[in-house]
């Protein structure tokens, strides 16, 4: 039995924060920046067939297990699971190296 495959959607400000992460290591390397954003895209992608492949986010308040994060390349990506619409909505992608907030 093969389990049906999620949609993954990009919220807006998770698109702008990868931009300025990438536009941010271009200005020392071209191509540093293209295989951070590269990595970050490939491991979003896979999250379509098993969106649970990550753990819970460890730094939300309210410890939802539909929310998790992922780190590649001192980037971390918080994403949440909507089994209702098969959908994972990538919500958010920072630096590890910046101070997190609470959410």
């Amino acid at each position: 039995m093969v389990d049906e495959a999620y949609t993954v959607v990009w919220d807006k400000i998770a698109v702008s924060q990868l931009r300025e992460i990438y536009l941010y290591i271009r200005n020392s390397s071209y191509q540093n920046a293209t295989s951070v954003r590269d990595q970050i895209i490939e491991n979003v992608s896979k999250l379509k067939a098993n969106p649970r492949r990550y753990n819970a986010d460890k730094l939300r308040i309210d410890c939802n297990p539909d929310f998790r994060a992922f780190e590649t390349q001192k980037i971390r990506i918080s994403y949440y699971i909507n089994e209702s619409t098969k959908t994972v909505n990538i919500i958010r992608v920072r630096s590890v190296r910046q101070k997190p907030f609470d959410h």
